[in-house]
Protein backbone atom coordinates (compact mmCIF):
# COMPACT_ATOMS: atom_id res chain seq x y z
CA UNK A 1 0.00 0.00 0.00
CA UNK A 2 2.72 2.48 0.81
CA UNK A 3 4.92 2.15 -2.26
CA UNK A 4 2.35 3.48 -4.75
CA UNK A 5 1.89 6.48 -2.45
CA UNK A 6 5.54 7.39 -2.95
CA UNK A 7 4.52 8.75 -6.36
CA UNK A 8 2.10 11.20 -4.72
CA UNK A 9 4.86 12.90 -2.71
CA UNK A 10 6.41 15.96 -4.31
CA UNK A 11 10.05 15.37 -5.26
CA UNK A 12 11.20 18.21 -2.99
CA UNK A 13 9.39 16.67 0.00
CA UNK A 14 10.30 13.05 -0.71
CA UNK A 15 13.51 12.82 1.36
CA UNK A 16 11.71 13.97 4.52
CA UNK A 17 8.72 11.72 3.76
CA UNK A 18 10.92 8.66 3.22
CA UNK A 19 12.85 9.38 6.41
CA UNK A 20 9.58 9.53 8.39
CA UNK A 21 8.46 6.30 6.72
CA UNK A 22 11.74 4.60 7.67
CA UNK A 23 11.38 5.74 11.28
CA UNK A 24 7.75 4.57 11.51
CA UNK A 25 8.04 1.01 10.16
CA UNK A 26 10.39 -0.96 12.46
CA UNK A 27 7.76 -2.09 14.98
CA UNK A 28 4.76 -2.41 12.65
CA UNK A 29 6.42 -3.71 9.45
CA UNK A 30 10.01 -4.84 9.85
CA UNK A 31 9.81 -6.86 13.09
CA UNK A 32 6.61 -8.78 12.24
CA UNK A 33 7.71 -9.24 8.64
CA UNK A 34 11.08 -10.73 9.50
CA UNK A 35 9.53 -12.96 12.17
CA UNK A 36 7.09 -14.23 9.54
CA UNK A 37 9.87 -14.80 6.99
CA UNK A 38 12.06 -16.66 9.50
CA UNK A 39 9.18 -18.75 10.84
CA UNK A 40 8.25 -19.72 7.30
CA UNK A 41 11.84 -20.55 6.41
CA UNK A 42 12.12 -22.82 9.49
CA UNK A 43 8.73 -24.46 8.99
CA UNK A 44 10.06 -27.52 7.14
CA UNK A 45 12.01 -28.55 10.25
CA UNK A 46 9.32 -27.55 12.77
CA UNK A 47 6.19 -28.66 10.92
CA UNK A 48 3.46 -30.63 12.64
CA UNK A 49 3.45 -34.30 11.66
CA UNK A 50 0.12 -33.79 9.90
CA UNK A 51 1.63 -31.28 7.47
CA UNK A 52 2.87 -33.01 4.32
CA UNK A 53 6.54 -32.46 3.52
CA UNK A 54 5.79 -30.81 0.14
CA UNK A 55 3.58 -28.23 1.87
CA UNK A 56 6.23 -27.62 4.52
CA UNK A 57 8.84 -27.22 1.78
CA UNK A 58 6.65 -24.71 -0.04
CA UNK A 59 6.18 -22.70 3.17
CA UNK A 60 9.94 -22.76 3.80
CA UNK A 61 10.74 -21.65 0.26
CA UNK A 62 8.17 -18.86 0.59
CA UNK A 63 9.75 -17.66 3.82
CA UNK A 64 13.24 -17.78 2.35
CA UNK A 65 12.08 -16.07 -0.85
CA UNK A 66 10.44 -13.31 1.16
CA UNK A 67 13.50 -12.86 3.35
CA UNK A 68 15.95 -12.75 0.45
CA UNK A 69 13.81 -10.50 -1.73
CA UNK A 70 13.58 -8.07 1.17
CA UNK A 71 17.24 -8.09 2.17
CA UNK A 72 18.78 -8.33 -1.29
CA UNK A 73 16.23 -6.35 -3.33
CA UNK A 74 13.91 -4.08 -1.33
CA UNK A 75 16.39 -2.80 1.28
CA UNK A 76 18.93 -1.68 -1.36
CA UNK A 77 16.13 0.07 -3.24
CA UNK A 78 15.12 1.92 -0.08
CA UNK A 79 18.77 2.91 0.36
CA UNK A 80 18.74 4.17 -3.21
CA UNK A 81 15.68 6.30 -2.50
CA UNK A 82 17.59 7.80 0.44
CA UNK A 83 20.48 8.60 -1.92
CA UNK A 84 18.69 9.83 -5.06
CA UNK A 85 15.25 10.86 -3.84
CA UNK A 86 12.02 9.92 -5.54
CA UNK A 87 12.71 7.73 -8.56
CA UNK A 88 10.02 6.08 -10.68
CA UNK A 89 12.32 3.19 -11.59
CA UNK A 90 13.23 2.58 -7.96
CA UNK A 91 9.59 2.69 -6.89
CA UNK A 92 8.78 0.21 -9.67
CA UNK A 93 11.52 -2.05 -8.32
CA UNK A 94 10.01 -1.86 -4.84
CA UNK A 95 6.62 -2.79 -6.27
CA UNK A 96 8.19 -5.77 -8.07
CA UNK A 97 9.98 -6.93 -4.90
CA UNK A 98 6.75 -6.58 -2.97
CA UNK A 99 4.86 -8.56 -5.62
CA UNK A 100 7.32 -11.44 -5.26
CA UNK A 101 6.96 -11.35 -1.46
CA UNK A 102 3.18 -11.21 -1.71
CA UNK A 103 3.03 -14.10 -4.19
CA UNK A 104 5.34 -16.27 -2.07
CA UNK A 105 3.50 -15.61 1.19
CA UNK A 106 0.11 -16.03 -0.49
CA UNK A 107 1.13 -19.43 -1.89
CA UNK A 108 2.27 -20.51 1.58
CA UNK A 109 -0.97 -19.28 3.13
CA UNK A 110 -3.10 -21.17 0.60
CA UNK A 111 -1.08 -24.34 1.21
CA UNK A 112 -1.47 -24.04 4.98
CA UNK A 113 -5.19 -23.32 4.67
CA UNK A 114 -5.51 -26.44 2.52
CA UNK A 115 -3.84 -28.41 5.33
CA UNK A 116 -6.28 -26.99 7.87
CA UNK A 117 -9.31 -27.82 5.72
CA UNK A 118 -7.95 -31.30 5.07
CA UNK A 119 -7.27 -31.96 8.76
CA UNK A 120 -10.73 -30.65 9.68
CA UNK A 121 -12.34 -33.18 7.32
CA UNK A 122 -10.32 -36.02 8.86
CA UNK A 123 -11.36 -35.17 12.43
Amino acid sequence: MSYPLYRAVAPAAFAAYHQQYNEAIPVVVIAPGFLTFLAGAAFYWTRPASTPRPVAALVSVAGLTSLLSTVLWAVPLHDRLDDVGRSAATIDGLLDANLLRTAALSAATVALLWCQVRSGREA
